[in-house]
């Protein structure tokens, strides 16, 4: 820190560098960042960057310099995440058969779907508001947020690379004993429970029917044809199988009997899902003979992309991805069930 200050000499101007260096100092960051903010106030000649002109007015509007002094330690020491309070959302089922009123799947089968008549004010801004963060806190990032400093309560952990610009997704914690089998179990059923409530909320407000579009991503086949990008269809009834599936499983590992067929049908089911969006899927099963690891991967690959891809829905696939609980634009998301530093079976970047 010392340093940092004696480049600029007799000028002392607060940025991100500095800030970076003083939270990188572990207990004593916030000390350092009171000693800085209190010499920026002494001296005439001190500045701060555009990126942290709200110091200045934060001490106009009389914040003391120790205050803001936690607020650059937070910020920097917390980042990228923004912890929140959890709001209480009631647990819901989406439903597999939902359809509004005329709408255009009526062209192609008007017999056979049943319909749900929505009603919604005409004027909806803040309820599309509402909706949308109601979205990100259930969806998470692959159903991982940050709703308390304690990241053992988390459904898993979140690596962040590149400036934090890509985010590695895992189910796993960083406490080990946390990680047994029914533990990951308990932890996917939470997270399938939550798309699953975030998807009803799409439909009680109109939004869509009984399925969303994600987005997949083509490279370059062969021929040499220009890489594409492809929309698809993803029905509900996939992702109500699956959480019909583990709630099934979970309940199997309470009572201690055999796992195997519920791993057989929960990967079945799993595949079958990513086989729309991942092709060789099958391939990449086939190579796997731990049954329990295989196909709890498989299903946290499922889970993770349906809420990565309803999180890039619910903003029409326009734009980087930055939920409110985070302070960067997310440019790649890499799902996985394991910690970055144990094994994996193939990871796929979404």
């Amino acid at each position: 820190m010392g340093l940092l200050l004696e480049k600029r000499g007799e000028e002392i101007k607060i940025t991100e560098e500095i800030v970076e260096a003083a939270a990188g100092n572990g207990r004593s960051g916030e000390a350092i960042m009171v000693l800085l903010v209190e010499k920026r106030g002494d001296d005439a000649k001190a500045k701060v960057s555009d990126q942290f002109i709200w110091i200045q007015e934060l001490q106009a509007i009389g914040y003391s310099l120790q205050e803001i002094a936690e607020l650059l330690y937070e910020r920097a020491h917390d980042s990228p995440w923004i912890y929140f309070q959890p709001a209480n959302i009631p647990l819901c089922q989406v439903q597999p058969d939902h359809h509004l009123d005329s709408c255009a799947h009526q062209l192609l089968s008007p017999s056979s779907h049943k319909h749900d008549l929505v009603s919604w004010p005409a004027t909806q801004a803040n309820q599309d508001r509402d909706v949308r963060r109601s979205i990100e806190e259930l969806c998470g990032l692959g159903g991982i947020s940050p709703f308390s400093r304690d990241a053992s309560r988390w459904n898993g952990m979140v690596q962040f690379e590149e400036k934090n610009s890509v985010a590695l997704l895992s189910y796993s914690l960083v406490t080990s004993s946390l990680n047994g089998a029914g533990d990951v179990i308990s932890r996917l059923i939470r997270v399938a429970e939550r798309f699953s409530t975030a998807a009803r909320t799409v439909q009680g407000a109109g939004f869509c029917c009984d399925s969303f579009t994600a987005l997949r991503h083509r490279s370059t086949d062969e021929s040499g044809a220009s890489p594409q990008v492809q929309l698809v269809r993803l029905d509900f009834s996939s992702a109500a199988r699956v959480l019909e599936l583990l709630r099934t499983l979970g309940k199997l590992h309470q009572d201690g009997v055999d796992l195997q067929p519920g791993l057989s049908e929960l990967l079945d089911a799993s595949r079958k899902f990513l086989s729309q969006i991942l092709p060789d899927i099958q391939g990449i099963s086939e190579r796997s003979t731990d049954l329990l690891r295989h196909s709890l991967h498989v299903s946290s690959l499922t889970i993770q992309f349906l809420c990565v891809s309803f999180l890039s829905y619910s903003q029409a696939h326009i734009g980087s991805i930055r939920p409110f609980f985070l302070d960067t634009l997310l440019q790649r998301t890499v799902p996985s069930l394991q910690s970055k530093e144990g094994p994996s079976p193939p990871q796929n970047p979404l």
